[in-house]
Parts: structure tokens; sequence; C-alpha cells
């Protein structure tokens, strides 16, 4: 009773066999179809994994029907996907009830060789993006940075993803915000998220706050007395002119920083971002365990990758995704299912995982003493732990390891 297993379907299922965590049934079908496909009597397999000829049968005439999604099932004592929620199983079930897709962009989430076989040009030109026009138009419009960046000792990093409302902006804030006022290193933003400009507003309002209130007037002079250096710049700008704009902020401060975050906008078809993000230094994109969000990730990081990076045409060392807006009840089986895929298509993934929390939203108030999201004052100590972000941005630190 031989099935037909496809070469993609054959590599992930030998990835499954071999997973050492408690997801037995899951081995025991994987190993099943994987020996069915080269022809093995349906008695001898029968044997091997210990099960009956009539679960054998089933288990071979689930995979004609469903594919990857039969192999995900809930049973054997609930030690397999069953971990998972209905929703999150909802979603396995859609992606993986089809054979891998050959074409390209629209290939369902196991499709990684179509994805990395599309041809360049058809997959920028997709997007909207031109490499070759904007790299050309950096190189003349632009050309200065190159020079006085091979000078000087800064790190740019970008928060980049095709997807809005993933918390990009926040992480970004929080980040910078870390780094400058607990590890010591000096930092700037260049925000580019027009037209919202979320870290330069949340600046705005904050120095309005310090302005009008002696108490965080008080607060603001002496965290800085404590950590000897004022609150690092923020820049508003957009994706086209960002290069420019932290020429001229590197060239007028006193204080050099060591690191520059640049807020890039949520979608690759703005103006100059295939062109700044081809400066970074480090780019860092999240995601969340949301199919749509996470094709759109991988997407936008192998074209980046394979377009930009791997021809030189980019300065970028380290191209990292994150998970971001993890609800604490999802099991990590949906999270370990994810990155096996992700590791086929050689990206890395930050080992730090970020809640979904209502205290990344906790700005300074006159309502209220202690902040979490803030440009200007530390993390309150106690909503910083268990946030994640100290190991996030000692994780990042460790990375890029700023001068």
């Amino acid at each position: 009773m031989q099935v037909g297993v496809t070469p993609e379907e054959t590599a992930v299922l030998i990835r499954w066999k071999k997973r050492a965590d408690n997801y037995v049934l899951v081995r025991m079908k994987a190993e099943a179809i994987l020996y069915a496909s080269r022809g093995v009597d349906v008695s001898i397999i029968a044997e091997m994994v210990e099960r009956s000829v009539k679960t054998i049968r089933e288990w071979l005439a689930g995979w004609r029907d469903s594919r990857m999604c039969s192999v995900l099932t809930g049973h054997a004592g609930n030690q397999n996907a069953a971990k998972l929620t209905r929703a999150q199983k909802e979603d396995l079930k859609a992606v993986l009830a089809q054979p891998p897709s050959q074409s390209g962009i629209d290939a369902e989430f196991w499709d990684v060789p179509a994805i990395r076989d599309e041809p360049d040009s058809q997959r920028f030109a997709d997007a909207d993006i031109h490499v070759t026009d904007s790299v050309s138009e950096q190189e003349n419009n632009s050309s200065t940075i190159k020079t006085n960046r091979t000078m000087s000792n800064e790190t740019f990093v970008a928060f980049a993803t095709q997807k809005g409302g993933i918390g990009k902006s926040t992480v970004t804030a929080l980040a910078a915000n870390y780094l400058h006022n607990v590890k010591g290193h000096n930092v700037a933003v260049i925000d580019c998220d027009t037209p919202q400009h979320s870290i330069h507003g949340l600046r705005e309002r904050e120095t309005g706050l310090i302005g009008g209130s002696l108490y965080f007037k008080a607060l603001a002079c002496d965290h800085f007395r404590k950590i000897r250096k004022n609150a690092y710049p923020v820049i508003a700008s957009d994706a086209l002119n960002a290069l420019d704009d932290a020429e001229r902020m590197l060239a007028e401060e006193e204080v050099k920083p060591d690191i520059v975050f640049f807020d890039m906008p949520g979608t690759l078809k703005s103006n100059g971002v295939v062109k700044t993000l081809s400066q970074m230094d480090y780019i860092f994109a999240p995601m969340s365990a949301d199919r749509f969000v996470v094709e759109s990730t991988l997407q936008f990081a192998v074209m980046f990758r394979d377009n930009l990076m791997t021809t030189g045409q980019a300065k970028t060392k380290g191209l990292y995704l994150f998970w971001t807006m993890v609800d604490g009840r999802e099991k990590n089986g949906l999270y370990d299912l994810y990155e096996d895929v992700i590791a086929e298509m050689g990206l890395p993934v930050l080992s730090t995982r970020l809640p979904d929390s209502k205290k990344f939203r906790r700005d300074l108030s006159e309502e209220r003493k202690s902040v979490f999201r803030s440009t200007i004052f530390p993390m309150d100590a106690s909503l910083l732990k268990g946030s994640g972000i100290r190991e996030f941005s000692e994780e990042i630190s460790r990375i890029i390891r700023p001068q």
C-alpha cells in the first residue's frame, strides 16, 4: 500500500520522526508514512511501529486524504498536537492539508524550496520593490553615509516587517530604553514609520508632561544625574530620508551614539525602505504565531537575504526573526513546528519570546507613577520582571556587540 510523498514532505516527516519530545504518535505516523512511501509492506510497517495493520491502513488513508494534517491528530493520551488550542489546530490544518505548492509567492507554508526557487525579479516585482534602482539611487543620493560609516563605530539596527500591528515600534522603544538606561550604551532612534511616528510622538507627549509637572521635572533631573547623560535623541523621518537624517544627527550630536535604531514602516512598498534597510548592520523582524504574519515575514526575510545580503548589495551582517505577542496560553509545540520550517530556510530565530502584555503599553501619565514604555525614563523594575525585555535586549546586545 504505497503512498506518494514529495521531497518537501519527506524532509518534514524525517524531522518529525527524529523529534526527541513527547509527540509519540506524530513520530510513529511519520515513520509509517516514510516506510510506505518506499513500498514497505503494511504488515512489516505494523510490526516496526507496534501498531495493528488496520491502524496503519487508516494512517495511510488519512495521508492520502489530508496529507500533513493527518499526522497531527488528537490521540495518544493528548501527547501530540492536541496540546494546541482549537484555533491553533484549525490554523495548522488549513496550512498542512495540501501538498506544497509550486507557485512561489502563493505557496503554502511548507513550500520552502518553491520560495527559494522563485525568480528574484518576480518576487521583488510583486512587492513593488526594484532592487537595482533602489541601490543605485542610494549610491547616487546618499553616498556620503557609506564613507562616514566606514570611519565610525556606530551600529545601525532596524526593526522591520511587512506586517503592521505587530508591535514593532513598541519593541524598538523598549529595546532602546533598556540599552540606553540600563546597559549604558548611547543610542539614538530614527523614527521612519510615517505618518504615525509613534516613537517620536511618545517623546513629544513625555516632554509635554515633564514641562508641565514639577514632579516629573525633578524625576527627570534625578534620572539624568544618575546615568550621567541625557535622554537619547529621537528623530522623525521617513524611509527615503532616514539615512541622510541619521548622518546629520551623527554629525551634530556631541555624544556619538553606539547604536542607531531605525523603526521602519510596516510595508516594503514605502519609498526608500529597501535603500535604508540595505545600509543596516543588523535587522530584526518580529512575527506572531499567525499563519499570514509568519508567511509574510518569511517572504520578506528570504527576499532580502537572497537578493541583497548574499549578493553584497547590503551592508547587513545579520537578519534575525523573533516571536512577539506570545499568548501565555499557547503551547510551545506550535512555535516548535514553525521553527522547524524556519530552520530549514536557514533563518535564525532569537531564543527570547516576547509575551502579549498590557504593560507594554503603559506610558508616562499623570494618573500613575510607574512607567514601562518610555523614551526618557527607565522601565519600572516590577514591570520589567517577566516582560522578556531584559532577556530580549541582552540577546540583541550579544549579537550586535556595540562598541
